[in-house]
């Protein structure tokens, strides 16, 4: 699995649901954008390698221009994408701060 480095791809023109990246802990800003063909895209963090999918609350988006900053803790992240038709989406985490 690949350490994700500062404003890093989750995503790039992606139908399906991305790969796992580990993460060091801090505050991150997510984005994701593109054709959305009814999908939705969801981060989600696991704590061991991707064994065990954490959905993070909040962060289910149906739109592009989704931008959060949020509290990571270490693990691994990846994008859930869930339904539509002729998916294109891109996705990048942009982080550390503080």
């Amino acid at each position: 699995m690949a350490l994700l480095a500062l404003r890093d791809r989750l995503l790039v023109d992606a139908a399906a649901s991305g790969s796992w990246f580990n993460v060091s802990g801090g505050y991150y800003a997510w984005s994701v954008w593109g054709t959305w063909g009814g999908a939705t895209a969801q981060l989600q963090w696991s704590p061991d390698d991707g064994v065990t999918a954490v959905s993070l609350e909040g962060l289910l988006v149906t739109a592009d221009a989704a931008w959060l900053e949020i509290p990571i803790p270490h693990g691994a992240v990846r994008v859930l994408i869930s339904g539509g038709s002729g998916v294109s989406l891109d996705s990048r985490l942009d982080g550390s701060f503080g």
